[in-house]
């Protein structure tokens, strides 16, 4: 089978407070990784940079996405962003279903309505799935069979080969996790979610071609583990993704031997 290119997801959150700055991260990131064609860069700044970003896009190798989507049902809403207003926007991608999204209240049957609205355009989703914390039981692994039988369950082939699953262990993420999740745990965590796929799916040639990709406390010194230890085929980066030295070594350390960033 075909290997992945590993695909690389920034996440700015709603970290960088002026189009001044994050028209200069982007544009040193689009600059260094642009020309790179051995890893795809996605970056996701707050939704009211996204037009004027989009602008400055040149590469298909660095292209941009949004954090969240708030209306897919396509009545009248007052602050409310579509997927049709997306794509025009020149993204690709959307982040749903994100921990801290989660914590708002979002649950599994309002993240598939809204995948299911996404995959009406011609765009990507980024779904997330993650447990909140490990019990000595293994009864996380139930959280997360849960939430794929809810999200994913009857999808259409072709719709699935057009979407990515990012896992993120809530319990290992940001400044104050307690510990990170090691790429073992990654591993095991990405095994069961292909099986679980496959359970509801069958069809193991589409279940091995969704990438998977991994986020929790993502920085330069555990990126290569998570991707050759922990098998994932890319990485959702927080706050490491704010600073384009740092970027550029996670980058580095993802992209494959036979071509390296300079």
């Amino acid at each position: 089978m075909k290997q992945k290119k590993p695909l690389l997801v920034a996440n700015w959150k709603n970290q960088i407070s002026t189009i001044t700055s994050a028209e200069k991260l982007f544009t040193s990131i689009s600059k260094k990784l642009g020309t790179t064609t051995d890893i795809e860069t996605v970056i996701c700044p707050p939704m009211i940079y996204v037009g004027l970003l989009g602008k400055l896009v040149t590469s298909r190798n660095v292209v941009l996405g949004v954090q969240g989507l708030l209306d897919v049902a396509g009545t009248t809403q007052t602050g409310c962003i579509t997927p049709e207003m997306v794509f025009n926007s020149r993204a690709r991608y959307v982040i749903i279903g994100h921990s801290e999204e989660r914590a708002r209240g979002v649950i599994d049957t309002q993240i598939r309505e809204t995948m299911l609205g996404i995959l009406k355009q011609p765009l990507i989703p980024i779904i997330c799935i993650g447990e909140t914390a490990r019990d000595k039981n293994h009864l996380y692994y139930e959280i997360i069979r849960e939430q794929i039988e809810t999200i994913f369950k009857k999808i259409s082939p072709e719709y699935m080969r057009r979407m990515v699953i990012a896992y993120e262990p809530i319990w290992a993420i940001g400044k104050n996790a307690k510990r990170e999740c090691t790429p073992d745990e990654t591993m095991m965590m990405l095994q069961f979610i292909r099986k679980t796929l496959l359970d509801i799916n069958h069809d193991i040639k589409l279940v091995q071609s969704i990438p998977i990709i991994y986020g929790g406390s993502v920085n330069p010194d555990n990126a290569k583990s998570y991707m050759n230890i922990g098998g994932a085929d890319g990485l959702l980066v927080g706050r490491s993704s704010l600073d384009s030295k740092t970027f550029f070594s996670i980058a580095k350390q993802i992209t494959p031997n036979k071509k390296k960033n300079k």
